[in-house]
């Protein structure tokens, strides 16, 4: 009977956790849909809007639910973030990168391996931030970073 409950326990612990991680990748999947649908054919837009945005200016610009951080020493290169979650060590972001001619270099990565057709993973030497990247539509790339 003793060994009854432990098995029972440990199948429900397991069960648990796969419910858990169904539910994270579900979110995430739901994440990045919600990113394309809302950047469907909007490249001269976010080109316009990242033209007209003064990087020098201490504001924050907004396009739709993203947040622009556009980085000064990549004047090619913008960064729109959607939606993060976590704390300190433990956050993850997603978002969109403007990449001007599709120049993956831009983001200073030294070994960003393509995985699939469009698709790019990035992580970090003994830690466990990755940036995983994904071609919407030329220069337009969803990404989840993890840090």
């Amino acid at each position: 009977m003793k060994h009854r409950k432990i098995f029972m326990a440990i199948g429900l612990i397991f069960i648990m956790f796969f419910t858990a991680r169904a539910y994270f990748i579900y979110q995430d999947l739901k994440i990045e849909k919600e990113i394309r649908e809302s950047l469907k054919d909007d490249k001269a837009e976010i080109v316009s809007f990242i033209n007209d945005a003064d990087s020098s200016l201490d504001q924050k610009f907004k396009y739709k639910s993203f947040d622009l951080r556009k980085f000064d020493k990549f004047p090619d290169l913008a960064k729109f973030v959607y939606k993060s979650k976590g704390f300190g060590s433990a956050s993850i972001y997603y978002g969109f990168y403007y990449i001007k001619d599709d120049d993956l270099t831009l983001l200073g990565l030294n070994k960003l391996e393509p995985k699939s057709d469009g698709e790019y993973f990035y992580k970090e030497k003994d830690s466990d931030n990755e940036i995983r990247l994904k071609k919407i539509e030329d220069e337009i790339y969803y990404f989840k970073e993890t840090y």
